[in-house]
């Protein structure tokens, strides 16, 4: 029932509201004789009538009310949740960004101050392998062969590669640098295997660099050690295991750089040096001739 469907009846004695029994009255017998009401009258109280239909309008703009408010809450809560999210979101890349920095910049130190002790060693290493050679001395140490495989002796144990070879030979435990031994013989890269115990072969170690029928030739690794750039007094350490190496220097952006060695060339893969870059090293093994110009 609408506002306008509620309307007194026409009888001034009559407190009924109008229905559509009449036009105007409560019925045709009020409307004929004010104050009498035949059997179709509804007698519905007019005032009563009238505060149901404000109670229902008010009711219907509660109802409205309280369904914008509840869409509104519905909608402030949902940008809230975004922009939480996106806090977050922004929160964990920033997080990351600077976790992967820092991780960066720490193995970038752990691998520079490595280098740096590598090649403090390396350099130890070749003076007292000079001084020893100036003085008419024997092979080093680390040109020996182990004295139970074919492996070189590293100062791990003094006639074996390792403490486990010296127990059983031809075993190894987790201190072994299982390099194979280098010939002593100036410029030689081939690798001890048992004819000599500091020479590939016995004619090397008369006449360095000439074979005889009873070498075997393996190369051992020959760029293990510490290179020194011949146009200043930067010095490069690399590691070789195999046909890969590793360039380390702490003072270079590029350490480290890693390659690939196929004969006596050099490529590099990965690192700051750059990827493609060649060198070739020279049959005495004592320097290395790069593309770009460059030489250790």
């Amino acid at each position: 029932m609408t506002k306008s469907d509620i309307q007194k009846c026409d009888s001034r004695y009559c407190k009924f509201a109008v229905t559509d029994v009449n036009p105007t009255h409560c019925c045709n017998a009020c409307g004929n004789t004010p104050g009498e009401h035949g059997p179709r009258c509804a007698r519905l109280d007019y005032q009563l009538m009238r505060s149901k239909e404000d109670l229902e309008r008010r009711h219907h703009a509660l109802a409205e009310r309280q369904q914008k408010d509840s869409d509104d809450f519905v909608k402030k809560q949902a940008a809230s949740k975004e922009a939480f999210e996106a806090r977050q979101r922004k929160e964990k890349e920033e997080f990351e960004k600077r976790y992967q920095k820092e991780k960066e910049e720490f193995e970038k130190r752990q691998t520079h101050d490595m280098a740096r002790v590598l090649t403090d060693i390396a350099a130890i290493d070749a003076k007292i392998a000079a001084t020893s050679q100036q003085h008419g001395g024997g092979a080093p140490h680390h040109m020996n062969k182990c004295a139970g495989c074919h492996f070189t002796v590293t100062g791990v144990n003094p006639t074996h590669c390792c403490n486990a070879c010296h127990g059983n030979h031809g075993t190894h435990g987790p201190m072994c640098k299982q390099q194979p031994a280098k010939c002593a013989s100036h410029g030689c890269q081939f690798s001890l295997t048992g004819v000599n115990p500091t020479h590939c072969c016995n004619k090397c170690a008369n006449h360095p660099g000439q074979h005889g029928p009873a070498c075997k030739g393996n190369h051992s690794s020959p760029l293990d050690g510490a290179w020194k750039n011949s146009s200043g007094h930067d010095v490069t350490t690399i590691q070789q295991s195999g046909n890969q190496f590793t360039c380390m220097n702490p003072h270079q952006s590029w350490s480290p750089s890693v390659g690939t060695l196929s004969g006596n060339t050099l490529t590099f893969q990965t690192g700051g040096l750059a990827v493609g870059l060649v060198g070739t090293l020279q049959a005495d093994g004592q320097r290395i001739n790069f593309s770009n110009g460059c030489a250790w």
